[in-house]
Order: structure tokens, then sequence, then C-alpha cells
């Protein structure tokens, strides 16, 4: 109600519900592009799939990276600190959050990686319907000004919980 919302907002009306539904298909979706993910780097011919110029198998593979970034930026605008299931946690149960800047850090430094492997908009008939190389960078644009910009910070976790993706404590003095 304080910025004039509908009374939809009001907390008497709040489906605890609805959010824990946004978060377990999120999860969903992390899962499935971790799936896809680890079995594409799994392939025999994977260097060759990531050699070169783009291909349907590289652009699946960007597809993948691209929508479980996606998810992940959304996780922490939403919720901030999250569990961070990659293709190399598959089939383990995490019971440590992750922070955020280490999600991202590690998240813009894939996209940066599988990018140049993609489609572009209009290549090969991907348009917008499809995460293409178009997308990817607008999104590797929009999680480094995630990193930049203001966040309220957990302070319950230990002042060395927050890392970035070396493993570097980050401090926040204000």
């Amino acid at each position: 109600q304080l910025y004039g919302g509908p009374e939809s907002y009001t907390i008497e009306k709040f489906n605890i519900n609805f959010i824990k539904g946004i978060w377990a298909r999120m999860y969903s979706i992390i899962s499935k592009c971790n799936v896809i993910i680890s079995n594409i780097e799994n392939f025999e011919n994977y260097d060759e799939i990531v050699k070169g110029a783009p291909n349907d198998w590289s652009d699946l593979l960007g597809q993948a990276y691209a929508l479980r970034a996606t998810m992940y930026y959304d996780l922490a605008r939403y919720f901030g600190d999250v569990f961070y299931y990659t293709e190399e946690t598959l089939g383990l149960t995490l019971t440590e959050l992750s922070s955020r800047d280490f999600i991202i850090e590690n998240e813009i430094e894939a996209l940066k990686a599988i990018e140049p492997l993609m489609y572009a908009m209009g290549e090969n008939n991907h348009f917008s319907d499809q995460m293409t190389q178009n997308y990817v960078r607008g999104l590797i644009g929009r999680l480094c000004f995630m990193e930049a910009g203001y966040a309220t910070r957990r302070t319950d976790l230990g002042a060395d919980f927050y890392k970035d993706k070396d493993g570097k404590t980050i401090s926040f003095d204000v």
C-alpha cells in the first residue's frame, strides 16, 4: 500500500503459496537447464561443438545457459541469496545458501563464454521466441548492473558470507 498499489498487495491477502510456486518453477527450469548443459558437455564431440561458428548444438547449449542465468537473475532480485544448482551439482541436495554475488558472477562468466557460439537474432530462423546472442548480451548487461547496484544484504550469515566468484570476501561498510 505504500506506493498506491492495488488492494491485493495488503498483507491480509498475501498468498505465500503463490511465492512457493514461483520458487519451485524457477528451480524446476534451472534443473532442466542443468541436465541439458551436462548432457551436451558430455558428448564425445563436445570440443567440435564449441569450436568455430555457431551451430545447432552450441546454440542449444547457449539457450540453456541463458535460461538458467535468467532464472538466477530473477531469484536474486526476488529473494537475494539462494541455493546455487549447476550442472556440477546435479543430484546433490544443497543445504547452504550461496551469495548472490557468487551466483551472478559465475553466470556472467558462463554467458560470456557461450555468447559467441549462439545464433544472433534472425540467423538460422532465430527470432524473439528463442534465446539469442542478442538476448544474452542484454542479459549480461542486466547482470552487471545488478552487481554494480544497491541491494539489501543479510547480516545473519556472518561477515565473510558474501564472496565473489574467486572466493574473495566482499565487505559492505555502508
